[in-house]
């Protein structure tokens, strides 16, 4: 199986060019080879749309055998009816022979039996090519189904003597530039790597950032706002048509597209993080505000932390960042030091 390494690795490249468009589905990819070469490749590319294996086996030329195919897949192929018909029993439509498997899939729905189906149909499979980097690449999908709950990633920037933010001459928070322009790019491309992205009232509020990725390529996440109340105004950026935004809010009512209500004023994270997952969102990105981030810290609720520290920034006084201990940062932009910590 081992022969075949380097046409998975193909195969889980392109599945990356699924991101952002796909989700809540996994990303995923798909080659056929015909005397070790391939006849035909695709990806997953849009949520609702046709899933890389029916696209790949479709695309195979109508001069070569579909009986003397291999197709190499990064995922299990799905084995129930959702936005589309399962793609196992088409490649026992297709007379596909032979199927490698990067990884099994972890959704309850399809762990298992869509391995089972096919050699059921007696169609010979191996599964396990390169599966750790399929999981690495699905990894916020992984974590959904395994802990019932959406990867976590906590993001906020720091002066050099650790505020998040300023003050006024009334002691209230006021914003402050804190990362350079090299970091702001990376930090939107963290964004575009997300489904989410979740921040507090207060930092609506205060900072009425606009959530959206504008300086990478890549797809708006879904702007997630925890509030116990919160009027929608024309002058706040996130209620804008840049992005779609839902209201998280504390207590009960009427949840609707738009918003969801915790059905309790005062929600643990795990709480909250059960009512994201109910809404099929399997990665975020908390940015903020401190009260935010410290509740995800304390209980605690989290896959990643990444810090930004910018050495030549002095605030004197404001608000303290969070406390994380740190050793040496992973990189550096410009001035600044990013610590980016996978739990």
């Amino acid at each position: 199986m081992l022969e075949f390494s380097q046409f998975m690795l193909r195969a889980l490249e392109l599945a990356a060019k699924g991101k952002g468009a796909v989700e809540p589905n996994p990303m995923v990819g798909a080659l056929v080879i015909h005397n070790h070469a391939i006849v035909s490749e695709a990806y997953h590319r849009q949520y609702g749309s046709a899933h890389a294996e029916r696209l790949a086996i479709e695309q195979i030329p109508a001069n070569i055998p579909r009986n003397e195919c291999l197709l190499l897949v990064t995922l299990e192929p799905c084995a129930h009816y959702g936005k589309t018909p399962p793609c196992a029993d088409f490649i026992i439509q297709s007379n596909i022979p032979r199927v490698i498997i990067a990884s099994e899939d972890p959704n309850p729905l399809v762990r298992g039996k869509g391995i089972q189906k096919l050699l059921s149909a007696g169609i010979e499979v191996r599964c396990g090519l390169l599966e750790t980097q399929a999981r690495q690449l699905n990894a916020s999908f992984y974590s959904m189904h395994a802990q019932k709950r959406p990867f976590v990633t906590l993001k906020w920037a720091e002066s050099a003597d650790g505020f998040m933010a300023s003050v006024n001459a009334h002691l209230q928070p006021q914003k402050v530039k804190i990362t350079g322009p090299e970091t702001d790019q990376w930090v939107h491309q963290l964004r575009a790597r997300h489904q989410a992205i979740l921040v507090g009232k207060k930092t609506v509020l205060t900072d009425n950032p606009q959530l959206t990725v504008r300086l990478a390529e890549g797809f708006n996440p879904l702007r997630l706002i925890w509030a116990t109340e919160l009027q929608p105004s024309p002058e706040l950026f996130i209620f804008n048509n840049a992005a779609k935004t839902h209201l998280l809010l504390n207590g009960t009512g009427h949840s609707d597209a738009h918003k969801t209500f915790l059905n309790t004023f005062n929600p643990s994270v795990k709480e909250l993080l059960e009512v994201i997952y109910q809404l099929n969102i399997h990665s975020v990105l908390v940015e903020g505000g401190k009260r935010v981030l410290e509740s995800f810290i304390k209980e605690p609720c989290y896959d990643r932390i990444v810090k930004l520290v910018n050495t030549q920034l002095y605030l004197g006084k404001g608000v303290r960042a969070p406390e994380f201990n740190t050793s040496s940062p992973s990189f550096i932009l410009g001035q600044d030091r990013i610590f980016d910590v996978k739990i």
